[in-house]
């Protein structure tokens, strides 16, 4: 099979870019974040644009002596937070261990977790590093507007020739494009918003930093995900109230994160799909219904898998199997089936997905990390970070953000940041509800 390499060939200046300026070489990836999808096999194993590009800078950054800025922030960090980490390593690896297909769960565990926390790693690296960490930061989050601008814009292009009617560029489905492009558009808007912030941009700076917002939340109306538009406004509302009322930043963030949880059991106890969402007009089903079967039978494999879950990757071939046992992908129900063929990727909800790939170890891990942002954000310099994982939280109630190359870096930058942050600099979750 014929296959274009000539993306890869961008991979060897951004090699030499890398070895003079880990810094560019790192902006450069986070504005490829979207290039997963340009893959390529080599010597039988896949591998994808933005996992090359990863590895020759990190094999810079280590050349170069980088790592030992990381072994400072390390060594300042808080070791409970480095605990949990740590925790939830060994959660994911032995979801690879539980995996009946090894083959896959490595590949899941090498592109969702792995390399997302290795960039997340030298990004905060980078920052310590940096004399100007405003700039650095500004520079992080501009990176990431190019990336969605340009991907918004393939995206109506695409929409255009094609005469499609959601966005979706060369994703796998709007719904991952809208994954992506509402937490770049929340840090967008919110620097832009930031009196620092948007006194680090010039004047011609900050018209074309709105501009670059304007599109993106047109790339995210455009997928027409309601989901999507609830987290963004949930996000720059919570933004606000940790803004004028920081005490309240992890209240607020545990009532999120618990009812992003508890949605799928209460709607499963329900027993009716009261989150309506999109309707399929030709077959009379509701993206609802798919959902409530979807959780159903994802609960259904908690309850008999609940201590180390399915393993990594092994949702998707399970939910088929007991789907085609229970009769739900026949011909006889033609609607639902195609609708669940085409939605069974994911559980549709972070923490189903979370627990039955890493087990109920990696579900305890990304629930206390994720309190912990959130409880940090009582101190101002990270209400930014809390923001954009808010978004995620609220969109992860309906959809499975993190678990994809792209998604897991926007999870982990903010993560990481709060994890190595200094321990004085920030109180724990724990601290903050005092």
């Amino acid at each position: 099979m014929w296959v274009d390499i000539s993306p890869f060939s961008l991979l060897l200046p951004l090699g030499v870019l890398a070895w003079y300026s880990r810094r560019w070489a790192v902006l450069v990836l986070l504005a490829g974040l979207s290039a997963y999808i340009i893959r390529i096999t080599i010597a039988g194993v896949p591998t994808t644009w933005l996992e090359l590009g990863l590895y020759l800078t990190l094999i810079a950054f280590m050349a170069r002596g980088e790592w030992r800025g990381l072994r400072e922030l390390v060594a300042q960090a808080t070791p409970s937070r480095l605990w949990v980490l740590l925790l939830w390593l060994v959660a994911a690896t032995v979801g690879v261990v539980v995996a009946s297909d090894t083959r896959l769960a490595l590949g899941v565990w090498k592109g969702f977790v792995v390399n997302p926390l290795l960039l997340a790693f030298m990004v905060v690296a980078l920052a310590h590093k940096e004399t100007n960490r405003l700039r650095w930061w500004r520079d992080c989050v501009a990176a990431l507007l190019v990336g969605a601008t340009g991907t918004t814009l393939a995206a109506v292009a695409q929409s255009w020739l094609t005469s499609a009617g959601r966005l979706q560029s060369g994703y796998d489905s709007p719904n991952l494009l809208a994954m992506y492009l509402a937490p770049i558009l929340v840090a967008g808007v919110l620097w832009l918003l930031w009196p620092a912030g948007r006194a680090s941009l010039k004047p011609w700076g900050r018209v074309v930093w709105l501009g670059a917002c304007a599109i993106v939340a047109l790339g995210v109306v455009g997928t027409n995900s309601y989901a999507a538009v609830v987290a963004v406004v949930g996000a720059l509302v919570l933004a606000a109230v940790f803004t004028h009322w920081p005490r309240w930043a992890p209240v607020c963030g545990a009532v999120i994160v618990a009812a992003s949880l508890l949605l799928p059991f209460v709607t499963v106890v329900r027993g009716n799909a009261f989150v309506a969402g999109h309707t399929n007009i030709t077959y009379g089903t509701t993206s609802g219904e798919v959902r409530l079967t979807l959780w159903r039978q994802a609960l259904s494999f908690i309850s008999e898998h609940p201590v180390f879950g399915l393993g990594l990757g092994q949702w998707q071939p399970a939910f088929i199997r007991a789907a085609n046992t229970q009769g739900l992908l026949s011909i006889r129900n033609p609607g639902l089936a195609i609708e669940l063929h085409y939605s069974s990727l994911y559980p549709h909800n972070l923490w189903l997905t979370t627990w039955l790939a890493t087990g109920a170890l990696g579900l305890v891990a990304m629930l206390w990390l994720s309190l912990t942002v959130f409880g940090a954000a009582r101190a101002r310099q990270f209400i930014l970070p809390a923001a954009i994982l808010a978004v995620q939280v609220l969109h992860g109630a309906l959809d499975t953000p993190v678990w994809r190359n792209d998604l897991a870096v926007l999870w982990w930058v903010p993560v990481i940041l709060v994890v190595l942050a200094k321990r004085q600099e920030q109180p724990s979750f724990s601290q903050a509800l005092v």
